[in-house]
């Protein structure tokens, strides 16, 4: 099993307030799987959990896998990138977002990724950079009963 950390209620990181009994999985965590090319960027942006992110190269794929029922990813954005990431949720081809950076800098905190109301068992989310490189910041699980609504809203 990977590492995880339970954050409580009033936990306050990167704007949101997490759920009660939701798990967190930072890119550090043994949950994760990168392809190769793959580099860990350290950053010690207020923005960034755990002094950095990994970042995945066009072509490359991020997968974690955890148990709940629904999920989100947040991702950091390098500056400059331009380009689409395919995501997919246990297999299943569940969208992409076609990205566009133009800033000088690199963009922090954004959740491109997320899939709930699904039966509470182990999950795995894959999300390939097709044509733009992308970096996994974390992930929170939602580890209860299956529920349409998203968490961390």
């Amino acid at each position: 099993m990977f590492a995880a950390r339970l954050l409580a209620l009033a936990t306050v990181a990167f704007g949101f307030v997490a759920a009660q009994d939701t798990v967190y999985t930072d890119d550090l965590d043994a949950g994760w799987t990168f392809s190769a090319g793959s580099q860990r960027i350290n950053d010690n942006n207020a923005a960034v959990h755990d002094g950095g992110y990994t970042v995945v190269p066009v072509g490359g794929t991020a997968e974690a896998k955890f148990f709940g029922s629904g999920a989100s990813v947040y991702f950091v954005t390098p500056k400059g990138a331009k380009g689409t990431w395919k995501f997919f949720f246990d297999g299943n081809d569940i969208g992409s977002s076609e990205l566009v950076n133009p800033a000088p800098e690199t963009q922090y905190g954004g959740r491109y990724l997320s899939s709930h109301g699904h039966e509470q068992k182990t999950h795995t989310v894959k999300i390939v950079a097709e044509s733009a490189p992308f970096g996994v910041d974390f992930l929170i699980a939602n580890p209860g009963p299956a529920s349409p609504e998203d968490p961390e809203d």
